[in-house]
Order: structure tokens, then sequence, then C-alpha cells
């Protein structure tokens, strides 16, 4: 059974047949990267390139948000992206910032609008106004930004006057961990280091990407150490693709009998392989052919074939961070696994809308 590749704006039509899946794949480009790429490219003067950013409404929404700032988008001969800014500073938006349904974009942005000379207010569609974020952005405040959530019960729209930010000392809770990536936005707008410590290790694709673009931090015993004022560098960049779209054909190759399935440059950070890293010590058959790093992101070719036999397991709380988003694929696996499975640390989401972990 062979793929073809579906354009941005289509659909899949998946039809039961019961057949194998067998050939190769190409899934869409990291989402997560992609936000970030976007925004943290955009704080670099010049001109940044990305090649296999995705297009979805949630993207596109990010950059509508930066083309307000004065941020400019086109695409070269060679198909990269093209983000520029040629002034020294953002430029004050004439309306408010549009989010969509992206809660990705209303975080990071408010991170980043933290520190900017001027008023702005993040907005989106009903369900992202529905979400309250005034304890997800509380420490903005404590940097000396004013930030007010004009919704009931601290939900959006967020209005955000921008201030000459201070550093900050601050523990992210266990229950917030997108805070992380906030604080660090904002963090290179302060006067001086600011000491961002996590209870367990998240999602750090904001690092990473923050230090291919040309910024300096260390990591001292579980505590990021970030100095602000340092200048993002304009660069060229190429993003995996998305191991969260990945995940149902990972889960549907190892179950249909005879499937052998190849997933090309698909991105493989440690905080995101809890899915992978389950289904080979269980039984499953999910081989990285390749591996090698773009940019700062690993990646891999990744062989999926069928599993004959998937045995029960337990997973941890301390391991959901790495798997929130196939959660509900890993529940699917236990019902075709030998025995009694038992899946711990998915509270979390009761309380997070379509728009994703992060």
């Amino acid at each position: 059974m062979g793929f073809v590749a579906v354009e941005p704006g289509e659909s899949w039509r998946i039809e039961p047949t019961g057949q194998p899946l067998q050939g190769e794949l190409q899934v869409p480009g990291d989402r997560s990267i992609t936000h970030r790429a976007l925004i943290i490219g955009s704080m670099a003067l010049g001109h940044v390139h990305l090649k296999g950013a995705l297009e979805c409404a949630d993207t596109v929404g990010t950059r509508r948000v930066l083309a307000h700032l004065g941020v400019t988008f086109t695409t070269d001969s060679e198909g990269w992206l093209v983000i520029s800014r040629h002034e020294k500073h953002f430029t004050a938006p004439m309306v408010e910032l549009d989010c969509g349904r992206s809660a990705s974009t209303l975080r990071l942005m408010a991170g980043l609008l933290a520190g900017q000379r001027f008023k702005a207010t993040l907005t989106g569609d009903d369900e992202l106004l529905s979400r309250p974020v005034q304890q997800l952005l509380l420490p903005l405040t404590r940097m000396g930004a004013t930030v007010d959530c004009l919704g009931p019960g601290g939900r959006p729209p967020v209005r955000i006057k921008g201030q000459p930010l201070y550093p900050l000392e601050w523990e992210i809770p266990a229950d917030l961990p997108e805070q992380k990536s906030v604080l660090l936005l904002a963090a290179l707008s302060a006067v001086g280091a600011s000491r961002i410590s996590e209870p367990q290790p998240t999602r750090d694709h904001t690092e990473r990407m923050l230090r291919h673009m040309g910024i300096g931090m260390r990591r001292d015993n579980g505590t990021l150490v970030l100095k602000g004022e340092q200048l993002v560098q304009a660069k060229r960049v190429k993003l995996p693709r998305d191991l969260s779209s990945a995940a149902p054909f990972i889960v549907a190759a190892s179950l249909l009998p005879d499937s052998d399935l190849v997933l090309p440059q698909v991105g493989t950070n440690p905080t995101r392989v809890g899915l992978l890293r389950t289904l080979n010590r269980i039984g499953g058959r999910a081989e990285r052919i390749r591996n090698w790093q773009l940019g700062t992101e690993p990646v891999s070719d990744l062989r999926i074939r069928d599993a004959p036999r998937l045995s029960a397991f337990s997973a941890a709380p301390n391991l959901a961070p790495s798997l929130i988003d196939e959660f509900a694929l890993l529940a699917l696996i236990a019902t075709q696994a030998q025995g009694t499975s038992r899946l711990k640390g998915g509270a979390r989401l009761r309380n997070t809308p379509r728009t994703g972990w992060n």
C-alpha cells in the first residue's frame, strides 16, 4: 500500500480495509517547532530562512500576528520561507492581534511582547478565549510588564504593556510546563540574567531554537540561566517532521499484520519519544534506521513493522510529558496488548484544548 503527499488544507479519508501499511510516508513539519522558528526568527535583524515549516491555521495565525508587528514573509526561488525585519524594534500594532485558536501563539507572543515598548492586545476565537491564562502569565508582571486578562476568570483577551524588564528567578509549576517558553522569550529583553528552574525536564524546543539562533544559556543543576539583551542571529533553519503527526501511522503499522512503513526525517527530540520507547519496551518494532540533526534538533528516519505480540505495560506519570499528545493512541495500544495495562499522568488532558500540549 503506497502513500501520496497531502497538501495543506486537503483532508485524508482512511478506509478500514485491514490491509498492511507499506511504503514511505512524509508527515508534515513539526507545529511546535514551526511556531518557535517563526517567532524567534522574527527577533533577528535581516533575513531568516526556514525549510519544512508547517502551513496550518495555527502557524498562519502566528505569521499574521507577527506581520502586524512589522515582520514580512516571502518565499524564495528554492522554496525557503524568508522572515524579514529591518527595523531595530518591532512596530506597535494598529489592531488587536488575533491568535485564532492557537494557544501556542498567544503564550509565546506574550513572552515576546512583555519586553517591547508599546501596548498590544492578544485575542482569539471562542475556544482560546475560554482558557484561563492569568497564572501562566503571572511571572511577566514580576519582571515589570503590565499584563491584564480582560476575560472573566483570568481569560483572554490579554492586554500587555511592555516595559524594560527585570531579570527573574522562577520555578516552573509542575502543572504549567508551557510557562518556561514564555519566560525564556521574555528573559531576552531583561537587563541581567534570569534563572528559570523546572521540577522535572520538559519539552526543550525553545531552548534548542534559541541556541541555534546564537543565544547563549547554560543549565545549572536543573536551572536554565539566560542573560538578557543578547542578539538573535539571522540563520537558515531546517525543521523536522512532526512526531505527533506520525504517531497514528506508527501505531497503525504496529497493529496491522505484515506492515512495513518508513517515515523519513521525523523529529526525535528526547522529550517527545515516549511513544517509541513504550512500543519497543512491550514488543513493538520501531527502528531508527538513520539519525542526524537539523540545527539543534535530533531527527531520524523511522521504520515501523508490525508487532505480532505486544505485552501489557504501565506508563508512569513521569513519562507523560514525553507522550501526552499520544496518550489516546497509547490507550488504543493497551486494548491490543496481552494483559492489563495502566496509564498514569494523563489528568492534564482534562484541561488541554485541541490546540495541544505545546
